[in-house]
C-alpha cells in the first residue's frame, strides 16, 4: 500500500475490504467546498470498508494511506457470500470476528 494510494472516495461503492497489517489509513471527512479533515486513523487493529456487513454499500468518508506498509484486501462480494453462509445466525465466527473491529481501542 503506498503513500497516498486513495483506497475509495465519499459515496463510492466499495468493491474491496482492507484489513491493514503495516499500513496505516487515514479516514477523512470531506465537505461540499472540498475541505477536508481527518475522523479516524486505522491500523493493524481495524477493517476498512465496515459499512459493507454493517448494511450499506458505500462510505460516507475518504480512506488514504497515511504511512505505507501492506494490508489484505478482500473482494466484498466473498466476505458477503461469507458472512451471508450463517443466515442472519449473530453466533456466527465471521460475524463475531467482524463485531470486533467496529470497537474502538484506545491506546494511551
Amino acid at each position: 500500500m503506498p503513500l497516498g494510494k486513495i483506497l475509495y472516495e465519499s459515496g463510492d461503492e466499495l468493491h474491496y475490504v482492507y484489513f491493514p497489517t503495516t499500513c496505516i489509513v487515514s479516514k477523512l471527512y470531506v465537505t461540499k467546498n472540498g475541505a477536508s479533515a481527518e475522523i479516524a486513523v486505522v491500523g493493524n487493529d481495524g477493517i476498512i470498508g465496515i459499512s459493507i456487513f454493517m448494511g450499506g454499500g458505500t462510505m460516507p468518508d475518504r480512506a488514504v494511506v497515511r504511512s505505507a506498509g501492506y494490508a489484505y484486501r478482500l473482494r466484498t462480494h466473498l466476505l458477503m457470500q461469507e458472512f451471508d453462509r450463517s443466515k442472519g445466525r449473530r453466533s456466527g465466527g465471521l460475524h463475531c470476528l467482524l463485531l470486533r473491529y467496529t470497537q474502538p481501542r484506545w491506546h494511551s
